[in-house]
């Protein structure tokens, strides 16, 4: 190949696409083909229904937009080549090439190996009552625990009414973007317990994978009635993702919350 050669076939590339798209037009307008909103339909050749073809033809034009950039390194090439050498020829070809690749596998990295953070709220503003026989119990340590690739639990007491509230918890985690995760995803676990001692009565708890941390709870845990006396029942939440089931001793508003009985 000589330089000519090079600069000959770059530029053919180059109108590559524009030659297809009047090709495509000029195909159209022989056979008779129908046009509307500037695609192409009804248009017959050999029984057949090429309108498709033929508009993905006249729609190449778009095309330029790349070729046009190769077309410009090949005639670049060429005039090295003719006036410097063929080295530095190469080098304008492929130094462009390389650096677009480097620079596309750098963007992944943060989707592939999850260094692009997520903001995810683990648990929104959690309220309620405990009581006894509908009496309130004083004093109490109510314990949340949450974890999700990490774990985190903080504590609150009940005060004369049997009243406790945590805020709402927002964490920023890597671990949604891990490719990983997108084969055995880490379950998100929340809950809500009286301790005793030793012991941990479960007052309101769930899990679930990352795509459900968005279920409309803030209703739910912002009116919790907790009843030592009740026993605990499995409910269903609905949403617009998935149903999440809970376990809960506490009795449920019933906005989007149905026992997992019915």
């Amino acid at each position: 190949m000589t330089p000519t050669q090079l600069a000959i076939i770059s530029i053919l590339i180059g109108i590559s696409p524009l030659l297809i798209a009047l090709l495509g037009s000029l195909l159209a307008r022989l056979l008779g083909c129908e046009q509307k909103g500037g695609g192409v339909s009804k248009c017959y050749f050999c029984g057949k229904d090429i309108g498709g073809i033929l508009y993905g033809m006249m729609m190449m034009h778009w095309l330029v937009i790349i070729t046009g950039g190769i077309a410009i390194f090949g005639i670049t090439a060429s005039l090295l080549w003719t006036y410097v050498s063929l080295t530095w020829a190469i080098a304008s070809i492929v130094a462009p090439f390389a650096l677009g690749l480097v620079g596309a596998i750098l963007s992944y990295i943060p989707i592939l190996t999850g260094f692009r953070a997520v903001d995810i709220q683990l648990s929104p503003v959690v309220s309620g009552i405990l009581t006894d026989n509908n009496k309130p119990v004083a004093g109490a340590t109510i314990v949340r625990y949450l974890e999700y690739g990490s774990y985190n639990d903080n504590t609150a007491i009940t005060d004369d009414d049997g009243n406790f509230s945590f805020p709402a918890h927002n964490i920023r985690s890597l671990r949604p973007g891990w490719f990983a995760e997108r084969s055995k995803p880490t379950l998100a676990k929340h809950g809500i317990f009286l301790r005793q001692q030793d012991d941990h009565i479960n007052l309101f708890s769930w899990q679930s994978h990352y795509s459900l941390l968005q279920h409309p709870l803030s209703q739910v845990l912002t009116n919790l009635q907790c009843d030592l006396a009740q026993k605990s029942e499995t409910y269903v939440i609905t949403s617009t993702v998935k149903p999440l089931y809970v376990s809960a001793l506490c009795k449920l508003p019933p906005q989007n919350v149905i026992p997992a009985s019915n």
